[in-house]
């Protein structure tokens, strides 16, 4: 199989969607010249076995005038006739002849050089339109690298690493290492880890009932929350990777098909057929399964934003793992074949599926995001630290008294 051209990702939408129809018109242009070349060539066969059946049948009366004294002005002599020669045929060429008429509407023995022209024109401008049609939603396929900058922006404010571990302790306490590089490497994570410790650093000698419950009840859900956030941010950020990734390899598909396509018909010559050999790769199929996976892990996750993506890479790990749709296996698919009838139709089966497995994967993506913002909505209480009430009853660590601490750690 041909692979796709090397600058198919970084082409702008409108340049890959021209490249695209190119691929397409060349493949379109080429079967209608290879199908009228070989109606031609078929209307020759056909008529030339007219003159042949002609020329043995003259012989033959020849043969008969000559050595068996047959009266020359009692013979018919053979002519092709109001049929144009049909009733000479074997039974072979006129199941040839009859197969023409009923699946193409063509009369081989009336067949000529300028219908052959006009086959050609007609194919290319009417009756295989459809070839280009039908790779038309290339150009709306996203530049991939279009992702980039909004990944760029939520790994600055969450880190670039993979989910943070939050763990519950042996007393059922959730708590997070705000040592942890996976928390502090971002402005969220590393503004907080900061604050955090300070702050501990700051109580370490305050022993008092109400000092213990700020330092062990209150103050450790504020890395929680963070970890929460940080965690609703990258994985947000992986599905965007997973955009990446899906974008990249449908331009991919549809690029080698595309390429392929053409490589097929441009194989038949005259003597034999061609593009049995030419295979496809296509990888949407598998992507689909592995995005599937990963919004099974959000759904099920319940209210605990910590399991996120659990045990599934793809939401799980870093961006690069969603932009490289980890755990794809592409499967190969038959593009050629011994009839360029057989090439035409296993590129349209194989177009089609592209654009089915990429809008099955849309859907699946669309649902994790869905799953993603249901698990936001009734995870709240994970994502926000409590904050003891001010004076208005509104959150003011200023106000903070005995009473209010224990009341909102409680």
């Amino acid at each position: 199989m041909a692979d796709a051209c090397g600058d198919h990702k970084d082409m702008d939408e409108g340049a890959f969607g021209s490249h695209i129809e190119e691929l397409a018109t060349k493949i379109k242009d080429k079967i209608s010249e290879l199908a009228a070349s070989q109606v031609m060539t078929d209307a020759q066969t056909a008529q030339s076995a007219v003159d042949y059946a002609i020329e043995q049948k003259t012989r033959e009366i020849q043969d008969d005038i000559m050595y068996d004294n047959v009266d020359p002005t009692t013979v018919t002599w053979p002519e092709k006739g109001p049929d144009n020669g049909y009733s000479l045929l074997d039974s072979g060429t006129k199941e040839f002849v009859d197969d023409y008429k009923e699946n193409y509407n063509v009369d081989l023995l009336t067949f000529t050089t300028s219908d052959a022209s006009k086959a050609e024109s007609d194919l290319k401008n009417e009756h295989l339109v459809w070839i280009v049609d039908l790779f038309s939603r290339a150009g709306s396929i996203p530049k991939p690298s279009r992702a980039d900058s909004h990944i760029a922006a939520l790994e600055l404010v969450a880190g670039a690493e993979g989910l943070v571990e939050v763990e519950t302790n042996d007393e059922g306490e959730i708590d997070v290492d705000t040592n942890s590089t996976n928390l502090g490497n971002s402005q969220l994570g590393s503004a907080v880890t900061s604050d955090v410790n300070a702050v501990r650093s700051a109580v370490t000698s305050w022993d008092s009932a109400t000092s213990k419950v700020f330092k062990f009840q209150f103050l450790p859900k504020i890395p929680v929350a963070a970890a929460h956030q940080v965690n609703v941010i990258r994985a947000i950020r992986n599905l965007l990777g997973v955009h990446y990734g899906l974008v990249e390899r449908a331009r991919a598909d549809i690029d080698s098909l595309a390429h392929s396509g053409l490589e097929a018909v441009e194989s038949f010559d005259d003597c034999c057929g061609g593009g049995g050999d030419v295979q496809a790769w296509l990888g949407l199929a598998g992507a689909v399964l592995t995005i599937a996976g990963a919004v099974t892990s959000i759904a099920s996750a319940g209210t605990s934003l910590a399991l996120v993506g659990a045990g599934i890479s793809l939401i799980n790990g870093s961006v690069s793992v969603a932009k490289n749709l980890d755990s794809l296996s592409a499967t190969e698919e038959q593009l050629g074949a011994d009839t360029l009838d057989g090439v035409i139709e296993n590129l349209r089966t194989l177009a089609q599926k592209s654009w089915t497995d990429l809008d099955e994967a849309y859907e699946k993506l669309g649902s994790g995001m869905t799953s993603l913002s249901g698990l936001i909505e009734s995870s709240k209480q994970h994502l926000v630290a409590p904050r003891p009430e001010g004076a208005n009853g509104e959150p003011g660590f200023g106000d903070a008294t005995p009473e209010n601490v224990d009341d909102v750690v409680n």
